[in-house]
């Protein structure tokens, strides 16, 4: 599991802009939801501590795109599991980590919520969508 100084950068923030720019998450005026959110194949955090940031950001459903002929054995791009059960197993995985973290951050004094927000007692929802390039 990720430290909490994995999930918050040295200078306190949670969300940065692509220059590395500190910045305050906005509050957002309804739930939110990721419809194309790629967690087979992040390079910056790992895919439980990238739920959990997306659950501070006010994100309450995380649909994640698979291609069953490219994301398993045999495919191009077959990074987190050798086939369709095994994936679940992951995907899975991740979930209870991420709520693990959430858990355990939710009792750290260090890390608060974006301005107007309270602290989620559970991690963003996360579903599958599938199809074929």
């Amino acid at each position: 599991m990720a430290s909490l100084n994995e999930l918050v950068s040295e200078d306190g923030y949670l969300f940065h802009t692509k220059k590395g720019k500190p910045v305050e998450a906005p509050q957002a005026l309804a739930p939110l939801v990721d419809t194309h959110c790629h967690l087979t194949c992040l390079s910056t955090y790992d895919t439980a501590s990238a739920l959990v940031r997306a659950t501070f950001a006010g994100v309450s459903l995380v649909i994640v795109p698979v291609d069953p002929v490219e994301d398993f054995a045999g495919g191009s791009s077959a990074s987190v599991a050798p086939d369709v059960p095994a994936f679940f197993t992951w995907l899975e995985g991740q979930v209870a980590t991420g709520q693990e973290m959430l858990d355990k951050w939710r009792q750290s004094a260090s890390l608060c919520p974006p301005k107007g927000t309270s602290m989620p007692d559970r991690i963003a929802d996360v579903r599958i969508v599938a199809g074929v390039h």
